[in-house]
């Protein structure tokens, strides 16, 4: 077989990857531009710009969306019960997890000033560099950068500090450090917002001729924010008698769970939770002075 030259190799890799930004014929672009036809022209403008943007139809800009989802989705579960149960011991998986999280979502970022628009009263994608950052600027620029906020660097830095440190000065200053970041990582559950993006976007322009597929992605997408809704609530239950130190009265005492292992603490604190959202046994103690959190108390 003969092989290619380097220079024919390196441009027919570029051309490969510039592919990938580029619309693919299925039903979703068919269903856009009515035509393979226009689908073809479509291509042929991307081409014609000159500029790196990613299409909203792309190979591309598919993968992204089903890689973003699952770390989104990932990061709303794993954060609050970071803050909430481990103290400070996640392991090295979940800060290395953490790290990769945070960079990616700063690419995130920088990406979407690149990302293709499809507009409701647009028959097209829009492909303008100058349009693209215009509407995303006065759109979701601010909640994306909050959101991306590197909390990750920070307990990696601070670890690296710790270890630096004399033993003496240890204890105090991680204490501190832990409360500030526990406090400051709640900023990055701001990202459920990009979930809900995702959603709205993959139902835009995925199989939009089709309303079963559209009801499905609906129902999919509320189905995760229940669960995400419990899975928070379950967490606050832990975590407000956690910064209150555990006084004798709070429900962890009273099941005895000061020791116990995440698991146990975390399945007593849902079931707590879709108790007191679904009215069953609200309220229910064995003491009168106990307290009872509720998620509609603590926002």
């Amino acid at each position: 077989m003969q092989h290619l030259a380097p220079e024919n190799h390196r441009r027919f890799c570029w051309s490969s990857w510039k592919n990938l930004l580029l619309p693919q014929l299925n039903r979703r672009s068919l269903y856009v531009y009515g035509s393979e036809v226009a689908v073809e022209k479509e291509c042929i403008r991307q081409k014609e710009e000159g500029v790196l943007v990613i299409h909203p139809f792309s190979r591309l800009r598919s993968y992204y969306i089903m890689c973003m989802v699952a770390i989104t989705f990932l990061n709303l579960i794993g954060i609050p019960m970071e803050i909430a149960f481990l103290d400070g011991n996640s392991g090295v998986g979940w800060e290395g997890f953490n790290v990769f999280s945070d960079t990616l979502f700063l690419i995130d970022v920088g990406l979407n000033f690149r990302m293709g628009i499809i507009k409701d009263d647009s028959e097209g994608a829009i492909l303008d560099l100058k349009s693209i950052r215009q509407h995303y600027l006065k759109s979701w620029f601010i909640p994306d950068v909050v959101a991306a906020f590197p909390v990750g660097y920070i307990l990696l830095i601070a670890d690296l500090q710790y270890h630096s440190d004399s033993p003496s000065s240890k204890a105090g200053k991680m204490m501190r450090i832990l409360m500030f970041v526990r406090i400051l990582s709640l900023v990055r559950l701001l990202r459920v917002s990009r979930l809900v993006r995702f959603f709205n976007e993959v139902e835009r322009v995925s199989n939009a001729n089709l309303e079963v597929v559209r009801v499905f992605l609906r129902i999919l997408s509320l189905f995760m924010m229940i669960f995400l809704l419990c899975h928070w609530n379950g967490c606050i239950q832990y975590f407000v008698p956690m910064l209150e130190e555990f006084p004798s009265d709070c429900w962890v005492r009273r099941e005895n769970l000061m020791n116990a292992t995440v698991g146990e603490k975390y399945s007593f604190g849902v079931f707590r939770a879709l108790s007191h959202m679904t009215a069953i046994s609200y309220g229910s103690s064995d003491t009168p002075t106990s307290k009872e959190y509720t998620f509609d108390q603590l926002i």
